[in-house]
């Protein structure tokens, strides 16, 4: 997450920029605008960033543009893409500002909302319903789940997105028989101490804009 008012390099490119997630745009009492498009991730602000090049500009109006088609540079232009075109931009109200509940909670919805599938057939062993991996902070984002590849166990990944350290609590699904928790790098080498767990349940400290991998076994 980045704050234009301080987090942006001197000489890097001011005029365009790109959006992992989305954006707010808000006064100092936390009300305006939350912005998230899943199909057009390049943005300017104030005014048109095309063929512009500035290293150094805070905007100072609440003025978004984006670029709906990114065909500035032949990108997805005609020649690449054919067919029928369409993009989408999802704009929320926010109504004092706070980063988990008023961008990246929204904003990662948009990007990736929930699906479902339906099938037709006898009905099987399992519940109709059941509750998934669930955890105790907003703004947290599970960016791995499933089988280890570097070895046995399942491999766990979190990254906190809105800039805040502290524990969260992560309740596993039901029938998911875990009996350790070790935290691991990138690699999946252990480090550090193996998490205590209890009734499904475990806590693991995160730092703020940081991953942190667990290997579950």
């Amino acid at each position: 997450m980045t704050d234009l008012a301080k987090d942006v390099i001197p000489g890097s490119n001011h005029e365009l920029y790109k959006l992992t997630n989305g954006m707010a745009v808000f006064d100092p009492e936390g009300h305006g605008v939350g912005l998230c498009s899943p199909d057009a991730p390049l943005v300017s602000l104030e005014r048109t960033g095309g063929y512009r090049y500035s290293r150094d500009f805070l905007p100072a109006k609440p003025v978004v543009f984006v670029n709906l088609y990114n065909n500035l540079y032949g990108v997805n232009f005609q020649q690449w893409i054919g067919g029928s075109w369409s993009s989408r931009v999802r704009i929320w109200a926010v109504n004092g500002y706070e980063a988990g509940a008023s961008l990246i909670a929204p904003a990662r919805e948009c990007r990736v909302p929930l699906e479902a599938g339906a099938a037709d057939g006898a009905a099987g062993k399992l519940p109709v319903e059941q509750a998934g991996i669930e955890l105790s902070r907003p703004g947290v984002e599970v960016t791995a789940f499933g089988p280890n590849p570097d070895g046995p166990g399942l491999l766990l990944r979190l990254w906190e997105q809105i800039g805040s350290d502290g524990e969260c609590t992560v309740r596993l699904p039901a029938g998911l028989k875990v009996t350790s928790v070790q935290p691991c790098d990138l690699r999946g080498r252990p480090h550090g101490n193996p998490l205590a767990m209890r009734e499904g349940r475990f806590s693991v400290l995160l730092r703020h804009y940081a991953p942190a991998s667990l290997l579950l076994t």
